[in-house]
């Protein structure tokens, strides 16, 4: 699998909404940007080298190049409460592109159970994940359609808990989420696969110049019931 990058940072919380929130006031609280992994992209994911101005996170995407699929992938911080206290991950953004994307956006994280295999599940790296040998469905969650706009959006994945569900060919499994959250992980693919299938960008105008986060935000009830999260006290 693809090498963990990793930031370190603090975490901003947010009084108002009782939510763990990351709002970007002043640089980019510890979160990391990579490219993401897809058709064409390198073996080790170059780092996306974004800005900060007035509040808003900015990270730019690498230029076309003829067969690779346009995206990236944000890796928090270090987290260290516990997984249960909150339920739904909540990204405001936009697209600075000439028009909206239809693709996916794919949740994934880390805790106790694959801490050595961040955002990878430990029992398929070797195969037998049926229909992908390098899926790990027991820690991420995916959302599509979704449709990336070129004006601000709230983007939501919900239903974050342990429970089983079932992959798309009838296998059944368990995700996981519980213990302390080390990160989450956020990849966007920016490319609509269209009726040939194609995942890699075909000209330079499919791919988007930039992405600009307002905040980023894990919040349940169990979370607002207790109040306010003190800041981590776990390094690494």
């Amino acid at each position: 699998m693809k090498t963990l990058i990793a930031g370190l940072g603090l975490l901003l919380l947010s009084t108002a909404a009782q939510a763990l929130t990351w709002n970007f006031d002043q640089d980019p609280q510890g979160w990391v940007a990579t490219e993401a992994e897809g058709p064409g992209t390198s073996p080790r994911l170059p780092l996306l080298q974004g800005s900060v101005d007035q509040g808003i996170w900015k990270v730019p995407l690498l230029p076309y190049h003829q067969g690779r699929s346009p995206g990236l992938t944000l890796y928090s911080p270090l987290i260290g409460h516990n997984s249960r206290l909150f339920d739904e991950m909540t990204i405001r953004l936009r697209l600075v592109h000439s028009s909206p994307v239809i693709s996916s956006l794919i949740l994934s994280w880390t805790n106790a159970v694959n801490d050595l295999y961040p955002g990878n599940d430990p029992d398929f790296l070797g195969g037998g994940c049926p229909p992908n040998p390098y899926c790990h469905p027991r820690f991420w969650l995916v959302s599509r359609p979704v449709h990336y706009t070129t004006q601000w959006q709230e983007l939501r994945v919900s239903s974050l808990r342990t429970r089983p569900a079932t992959w798309p060919g009838g296998e059944e499994y368990e995700i996981l989420w519980e213990g302390a959250l080390s990160d989450i992980r956020l990849s966007m693919p920016f490319i609509d696969a269209g009726p040939q299938d194609t995942l890699s960008a075909q000209s330079a105008d499919q791919v988007p110049q930039a992405v600009e986060i307002d905040w980023i935000r894990l919040i349940g009830t169990r979370e607002q019931a207790a109040g306010e999260l003190p800041p981590p006290t776990i390094t690494r």
